[in-house]
């Protein structure tokens, strides 16, 4: 609902430009991304270094948390992003290097959109609106 409501979110311009689209005739998008989904737990639970229980408890601790929460915000990723990359084995120097590039792509993006691409609200059309976290 917080999506959906406040169009000054990044997430709703995510939402409504790529998972609410509809492919391939009443196929959503979003679904689409499914097997992306997979593949990326797949990856991050193969990248632990830790025994099964631990794995099972940060999994449910982390659903816990982000699953039941309706906004998409970034800050609610950080704890769990941090405690994951102190557990893992990202030993190489090419890891470490391709995390740092693509969280400032990320960040880059998204200070874009906030700089150069504001909006007007039909309601107030002589205020500009940004896109924020």
């Amino acid at each position: 609902p917080y999506v959906a409501a406040d169009n000054r979110h990044w997430t709703n311009l995510f939402w409504r430009r790529v998972l609410r689209v509809s492919l391939m005739g009443s196929l959503p998008a979003r679904y689409l991304l499914v097997p992306l989904y997979g593949l990326s737990i797949w990856a991050m639970i193969s990248s632990l270094e830790r025994d099964a229980l631990w794995i099972c408890g940060y999994l449910t601790s982390c659903a816990l948390v982000l699953v039941p929460s309706s906004l998409i915000e970034p800050r609610y990723y950080i704890l769990p992003m941090a405690v994951y990359l102190l557990n893992c084995k990202m030993k190489s120097k090419k890891a470490i290097i391709f995390q740092i590039c693509s969280s400032l792509l990320i960040n880059s993006f998204i200070v874009g959109l906030f700089l150069y691409r504001p909006f007007t609200w039909p309601s107030d059309p002589t205020q500009l609106q940004r896109r924020i976290w």
